[in-house]
């Protein structure tokens, strides 16, 4: 389990790390066009939207898998030592099944988006594939850290 998450962890790194270079690029490629020929390129402010999304949201799985993140359990570290263990798993368990469930009306909500995209107007539609997948990384990554809290004694916090 910790071979794929961290096989899934230089994936989602490279992902992010390609869309921060082409949100720079294409910011500067906007600039430019704008400032020497007085118009945009089209499309880029939509598509700078998009990569936002990407950049920002697998910055929360990145953090999940480092365990980085906002957690809501300051009150674990005043339990004994014998139910921090129990407790991370469950709060673990607890975030997968919320991730899960927002991931789940996200991808409801993408195929409603997609199934109503005007003509030619679908490329937009598959930018907003990244809320869903995003969400179902975030869930599936708090499994992972779920698991190898529970099999591992010595599992990082």
């Amino acid at each position: 389990m910790i071979r794929l998450e961290r096989a899934l962890a230089r994936i989602e790194a490279a992902v992010a790390v390609a869309a921060l270079v082409a949100m720079v690029l294409l910011s500067f490629l906007q600039i430019l066009a704008r400032n020497l020929f007085d118009t945009g390129l089209p499309g880029v402010d939509v598509l700078l939207r998009y990569l936002v999304l990407v950049v920002s949201l697998l910055g929360a799985v990145l953090a999940v898998r480092d365990r980085r993140h906002i957690r809501l359990d300051a009150a674990v570290g005043l339990l004994p030592e014998a139910w921090k263990r129990p407790l991370g798993v469950g709060f673990d368990l607890f975030s997968a099944l919320v991730c899960g469930v927002l991931s789940w009306a996200a991808v409801r909500y993408w195929l409603e988006a997609w199934r109503y995209a005007e003509v030619g107007r679908h490329w937009l539609a598959a930018l907003s594939i990244v809320l869903p997948l995003s969400l179902g990384l975030l869930s599936l990554h708090f499994l992972l850290r779920a698991w190898i809290g529970a099999h591992r004694p010595d599992a990082a916090e």
